[in-house]
């Protein structure tokens, strides 16, 4: 087993192994539950393949990567700050040395402006790349480079399939583009960036699914620009695979936690083989929920991801044979969605005081946001309320029903903890001096504790805001399914 220890000591850890592993296969261990669950991790990863796993990595191992890693590409960054032009200018330039067979010439005005677009504080769009790239195989040919000029013409196509040439130019430069159009090898582009990313463009077009369902792309030159907060900053990519991945740095966590997806396991892959020096081997992802955990392996050979059965709490009773167990029904990667509560409390409305019945139902949305009904039926103690001139007083135990709704964020796992904003209304018997119906707002949170993480949960939970012009606080204990 491997311990990841903090930052540099934990990488020289895994780097030596990687060299003194045998030749056996090496699955990686991923996870959620800090270094103190290495060793339960590796053990349930053991039981389950029969093998030690070569590699344990949680999350705060994995917050990096340090620096960018490629697979079936190569990358040209802008090196200065980016700059406000007008490439149409630069183009002209580079296409008049080119007709008038000024071939040092344009040889220049190329590479410097290959430079600029790279700088470019303004997005590119594919037909101004596709032009440039057109006139760079003109240009070689012209030099007599065949070679050079097959592959300029190559990533004119892949770039803007549609693009035909510059008019003017000889029949023999138009021939070429138009043997490369009909001849390009399509790819998919994986780009996994940074956190602080706000937007990323590919060829002139926005992209933000460039992660997970990847770009279909022509093999061959393209112009990526990202802003991070601070401007457009662009670098050249080759691609040379019919997949081709970029994991920015800073993407570590991001990546192991997306969702499945087309690009999630060849990003991951290439994290550990690049970054941590791992080989070839099964990705087992684990989400620990209290002392269970939940997992997905990743085969390296491709193919869907497949969940495991919860393992209790336990690596024990699992074999190799399982390793090829049919999926779950339900991903159990997952949190369960919806949660039923009913508990009993307190609940003061100045200056009254009631005997509380707590009921909920919640669902999660989307990610950590959950959205749910409250009811608050409560009971309280013997009072007398004036009522309009000539009716009589109302007295006696009185029956009091809150209800609304709710939005809240919530930690998922056995011990869950959630806050969020209630909007509640109630029925008003006393409507001497208030409307009646009252409304009003609350804060709401608690936590909820399930032992072994199973469906039984046990809430403890508070309010406290206004209805209508009255203070109210509510406290309750209470148990609950999820389902």
């Amino acid at each position: 087993m491997i311990r990841a220890a903090h930052a540099g000591a934990a990488l020289s850890v895994l780097f030596a192994a990687s060299l003194l592993s045998g030749p056996a296969r090496a699955d990686v261990v991923v996870h959620d539950g800090g270094v103190a669950r290495d060793k339960d991790a590796a053990a349930r990863v053991e039981a389950r393949t029969g093998e030690r796993p070569a590699r344990v990595l949680s999350d705060d191992v994995l917050a990096g990567p340090s620096r960018a890693l490629v697979a079936n590409l190569t990358l040209e960054p802008c090196e200065g700050a980016a700059m406000e032009f007008e490439p149409s200018v630069r183009v002209d330039a580079v296409m008049s040395g080119v007709l008038g067979f000024d071939l040092e010439g344009a040889n220049s005005s190329l590479a410097e402006l290959r430079t600029l677009l790279a700088c470019s504080s303004d997005v590119v769009p594919a037909r101004t790349l596709a032009r440039v790239s057109f006139l760079e195989g003109a240009l070689r040919f012209d030099q007599g480079l065949p070679d050079e000029a097959s592959v300029a013409m190559a990533d004119a196509a892949a770039l803007d399939p549609e693009y035909a040439g510059e008019r003017g130019f000889p029949a023999a430069h138009l021939e070429l583009l138009t043997a490369a159009r009909d001849n390009v090898r399509e790819g998919r582009l994986f780009v996994w960036p940074g956190p602080a990313l706000r937007a990323l463009h590919v060829d002139g077009e926005a992209r933000d699914d460039a992660g997970s369902a990847g770009i279909a792309l022509g093999r061959g030159l393209h112009l990526l620009q990202l802003d991070e907060g601070q401007g457009l900053r662009g670098q050249w990519v080759r691609t040379s695979s019919a997949t081709s991945t970029l994991v920015m740095p800073g993407a570590g966590r991001g990546l192991w936690r997306a969702e499945p997806g087309a690009g999630t396991d060849a990003g991951l892959g290439l994290m550990i083989r690049d970054e941590f020096g791992g080989r070839s081997g099964d990705v087992h992802t684990l989400h620990y929920r209290g002392r269970s955990a939940r997992a997905t392996t990743w085969a390296a050979g491709g193919g869907a991801p497949v969940p495991w059965q919860d393992t209790e709490g336990s690596a024990e009773g699992t074999t190799a044979a399982t390793k090829q167990e049919a999926a779950a029904p339900r991903d159990p990667a997952q949190p369960r969605r919806l949660r039923l509560a009913v508990g009993g409390g307190w609940q003061f409305v100045d200056p009254f005081h009631y005997a509380l019945l707590a009921v909920e139902v919640g669902v999660r949305v989307v990610g950590p946001l959950e959205i749910g009904l409250i009811a608050r039926p409560s009971f309280g103690g013997v009072h007398e309320f004036p009522t309009a001139a000539g009716a009589a007083p109302i007295s006696g135990p009185l029956f009091f029903v809150p209800f609304g709704g709710y939005a809240a964020v919530r930690k998922p796992g056995a011990i869950s903890p959630w806050v969020g904003v209630a909007g509640h209304v109630a029925w008003n018997q006393d409507r001497l001096v208030s409307p009646e119906w009252l409304g009003g707002v609350t804060g709401i949170g608690g936590v909820d504790l399930a032992p072994g993480d199973g469906a039984f949960f046990v809430r403890v939970q508070g309010e406290a805001g206004f209805l209508w012009e009255s203070f109210t606080g509510r406290l309750a204990v209470g148990v609950g399914l999820r389902l």
